[in-house]
């Protein structure tokens, strides 16, 4: 699916259709999944294997990639993140 998609530039926002915008969803679940698995890792070497954490991180990954596959540029393009518009917004309060 990446050899398809343009290369990023610029960090994406999680908007789109709805099914990519659960994919997003389902992607920071994910990572907060990976993030409690480490700390397991960490306090308890034995209760987690390193390739499920290896796993979960990649799951994440690819979570990530299909949501911007199932971006239809026709109908929804990808919403760039864009550090001047978080400043313009500063600069009104």
């Amino acid at each position: 699916m990446n050899t398809t998609l343009p290369p990023l530039k610029d960090f994406i926002l999680p908007t789109g259709s709805v099914l990519v915008s659960q994919l997003h969803v389902a992607r920071t679940v994910c990572r907060r999944a990976e993030r409690q698995a480490v700390l397991l890792q960490q306090e308890r070497p034995q209760a987690i294997r390193s390739t499920a954490v290896s796993f979960i991180n990649r799951l994440s990954d690819w979570l990530f990639v299909a949501a911007r596959f199932c971006t239809d540029p026709n109908k929804v393009s990808e919403v760039l993140w864009d550090s001047q518009v978080l400043q313009k917004f500063a600069d009104k309060k």
